[in-house]
């Protein structure tokens, strides 16, 4: 036996077997079953040296071992793995022992390997057989994954009222019924010989195909350094993480309520050796089988399926559990959190993600929420979301005014515009929704009126229409807040999950700073800090969002500057770098940056009460280099004020490696999340339009579907990976509002450290590690 870092020695190969249960589309014979317990003394394979030589068996594994199926087909079970020759196999055969099909009736059936006129499988064992009659080939000191296929359904014989059995494969027969004639579990472990001469029978053939070893994370396969184990219903997790930290495991993936778990193997134990660890604990543990990727579709539809290897880099698919399991109705994340972004605006009428826009409590028009008379909104007559659920003891509403209020039909009279629910846009071009009000937690801004700011605010325009014509700003609240687990009108999983699946989104609308102004490219010596980042636009940002109790504020808008003393060859080879100004003298560059910094230090008084997430830029420059400056996270980490309540982003790709974008540095990134490959929020065909390119020239999108882009790359993206696990927190822990550099160490103190990166050639270091954000720690550590 041999796990990943112990690989077989000579020429010997590796099989993982694995058995899937298969629903068939149709009812029929087996449907009763809920599941499936397999025990069995050995596995032999049939070997050939050469595809035509001749076959001989060969005995893989004589270890007593156990499978647990469920009539479900997301539930693959693996049986074992195990040592093989290299050459070819033909079949592997189990021989159980004893077989036992559980009833959903709670009742227990055990199979007859000798019944009459069925191969047995007592002396053949179960065949697991190449459903295209191939061969599998066995490759020295690799392994090849064998995924067996069992249709419950069509697969097993129910017990007959006839003793006269003849075989299934024959649909004529007039012996075996579509339903079983015997009531399910009449006929038990003690079932006399004519009994079992007919009762529940499996045949031993099992058509079989290859399953890839070691996959990515969003594929399916096995691992040959972890386990599953399926624990008894009596043990929790703490009696869980005490079994692992005895071998210095770990648990990986938890299925959602349910008792089965992944488990990650150390390097120090391969399979064998941790098999019979946990093997002394029988009394807590029901199965023990290899690691199988159990796959994110049982967490989330569809809707995550092309970014799904970034779901679990930041081990969100865990944190979405345990959020889930936290909330009472089964939430993640909540409406009471706002996430400030800082970008182009937002897709105001996006399916996926209008509701989710804040909607200002303060500036509610009175003609249509007050209802008494009084002068101020009476928001429980309209508040009907999340809907009262009486097996909780829980009252309608959550205290505010949310989009998907505005969908309820018994505001239908009340709200809808021309008979519809509206969103943001409809609302902003309503004259019922615009009463001229402003919200008094503005008035510190003097004469700088924000009027009906309702969903948001437009810098450029100074309005309240924050609506996104470069889809920049869409693409990254998409990320932090598209909904989760929606659908269409067809009732088919719809767009993507955003981090926190219920959050407060405000748009604030401002430059697309990394192309804007491009007139620095020609003559870098006119270099000055506020034409790169308009100090208004981030006084407004920083200074606005924090008096209108904002929660987190995403940045994912920057510039990178390089002085003509940084050399071709720090930069690995790219010459051309979107959002880079360069050759800037390094008399002017530090000029810059001590201006910049000037004009951040005037931003706030006080310290602020929002956490302050920003990209650290797609240069794949070392932030620490004197050489460079990327605005504005660099000069915004010297203001005492933000220092503590901000954090800077990098990217990670496959296996936590930081991703060849990103900007990083020990002193200037403080945290990586997922980067490359995002699926996001689009506008409804981007391609179509002839000016697209043109007008948005950062985009890059393949695989372009209606409303969803696919391969979107970019710290932008890490960034509000980063604000909606933030998010996530505070919905879960309210003492962490207003609590940004408490939020900021629990973020960097649960995070895991990634390895640098070897893509570059030209550079003489390579970049140190830094710590990668996982989402699952993070949430756990706040649990109550």
């Amino acid at each position: 036996m041999f796990g990943c870092d112990d690989p077989v020695p000579g020429e010997i190969g590796g099989v993982i077997l694995t058995i899937e249960s298969i629903e068939s589309e149709e009812d029929g014979k087996g449907v009763e079953i809920e599941s499936l317990e397999v025990h069995y003394d050995r596995v032999e394979a049939i070997h050939r040296n050469e595809p035509d030589s001749e076959a001989r068996p060969v005995v893989l594994d004589t270890v007593d071992r156990d499978i647990l199926m469920f009539n479900r087909p997301e539930r693959e079970i693996l049986v074992a793995q195990f040592q093989v020759p290299i050459g070819y196999v033909e079949q592997i055969r189990i021989f159980p022992t004893t077989v036992f099909v559980h009833l959903e009736d709670g009742s227990t059936e055990e199979l007859e390997p000798n019944t009459p006129a069925l191969p047995s499988w007592e002396q053949t064992g179960w065949k697991i057989t190449h459903h295209e009659d191939g061969l599998f080939e066995i490759e020295e000191d690799e392994l090849t994954g064998v995924r067996g296929l069992l249709d419950f359904d069509d697969r097993f014989v129910p017990p007959s009222n006839s003793g006269n059995r003849a075989s299934s494969d024959d649909p004529g027969n007039p012996n075996i019924p579509d339903n079983p004639g015997n009531p399910a579990g009449t006929q038990g472990q003690g079932s006399d010989t004519a009994q079992a001469a007919t009762g529940w029978k499996v045949k031993p053939t099992l058509p079989a195909e290859e399953w890839q070893v070691n996959p990515l994370p969003h594929e399916p396969g096995v691992y040959a350094d972890q386990l599953t184990i399926v624990f008894d219903d009596h043990v929790d997790r703490d009696r869980i993480d005490e079994l692992n930290a005895a071998i210095d495991a770990s648990v990986i993936l938890n299925l959602p309520g349910s008792q089965w778990y992944r488990i990650k193997l150390p390097a120090s134990i391969n399979f064998e050796e941790a098999f019979e660890y946990y093997d002394q604990f029988r009394g807590d543990i029901i199965a023990i089988m290899p690691g199988i990727n159990l796959g994110l579709g049982q967490i989330v539809p569809e809707e995550i399926e092309a970014a799904a290897e970034n779901y679990e880099l930041a081990n969100l698919p865990q944190a979405w559990e345990l959020a889930s399991d936290h909330d009472p109705r089964g939430f993640v994340g909540s409406h009471d959190v706002t996430v400030a972004v800082f970008d182009t605006g937002l897709d105001l009428t996006h399916p996926d993600i209008y509701r989710n826009v804040k909607l200002n409590q303060e500036n509610l028009p009175r003609d249509l929420f007050d209802t008494d008379g009084d002068g101020e909104p009476n928001i429980e007559d309209f508040d009907c979301d999340p809907p009262a659920d009486e097996a909780l003891d829980i009252e309608a509403g959550n205290g505010m005014i949310t989009f998907r209020d505005l969908e309820c039909e018994e505001n239908k009279d009340k709200l809808w515009i021309d008979g519809e629910p509206p969103t943001p846009t409809d609302i902003l071009a309503s004259d019922d929704w615009m009463e001229e009000l402003q919200d008094p937690r503005t008035e510190q801004f003097g004469d700088r009126l924000f009027i009906d700011e309702l969903v948001g605010w437009n810098i450029l325009s100074g309005s309240n229409d924050p609506t996104d014509v470069r889809y920049h700003g869409t693409t990254v609240s998409s990320v932090i807040g598209a909904e989760g687990m929606n659908v269409d009108e067809e009732g088919e999983p719809f767009g993507i999950a955003g981090v926190s699946w219920r959050v407060s989104l405000l748009p604030i609308r401002g430059n697309l700073l990394r192309f804007d102004p491009p007139e620095l490219r020609d003559d870098p010596e006119q270099f000055e800090p506020a034409d790169a980042v308009p100090h208004e636009a981030f006084e407004y940002a920083i200074r606005f969002a924090d008096a209108r109790g904002v929660d987190v504020l995403n940045i994912s808008l920057g510039f990178t500057f390089e002085s003509n003393a940084l050399g071709f060859d720090r930069k690995c080879g790219r010459e051309d770098i979107k959002g880079v100004v360069k050759n800037i003298s390094p008399d002017l560059l530090a000029d810059g940056f001590d201006e910049a910094v000037k004009a951040y230090d005037s931003l706030l008084d006080d310290p602020t009460d929002m956490l302050i997430v920003i990209a650290s830029g797609n240069a794949a420059y070392d932030g620490d280099d004197q050489e460079v400056l990327h605005l504005p996270a660099q000069p915004m980490r010297e203001v005492e004020e933000l220092r503590d309540s901000m954090m800077v982003v990098g990217s990670i790709e496959s296996e936590a490696r930081r991703a060849a974008h990103s900007n990083y540095g020990s002193n200037y990134v403080d945290i990586y999340a997922p980067g490359v490959g995002w699926r996001v929020l689009t506008p409804p065909n981007p391609g179509e339009d002839e000016t697209w390119e043109e007008e948005n020239p950062w985009w890059e999108c393949e695989d372009q579907r209606p409303h969803v882009c696919g391969n979107i790359s970019g710290t932008s993206f890490a960034a509000p990976v980063v604000s909606g696990v933030a998010a996530l927190m505070i919905s879960m822990d309210e003492s962490l509002r207003g609590d940004p550099d408490q939020l900021r160490q629990i973020l960097l103190e649960t995070g895991n450290e990634t390895p640098g990166v070897e893509w570059c050639p030209f550079r003489l270091d390579d970049a140190p590690p830094g710590i990668v954000l996982d989402a699952e720690a993070a949430i756990e550590e706040v649990l109550p």
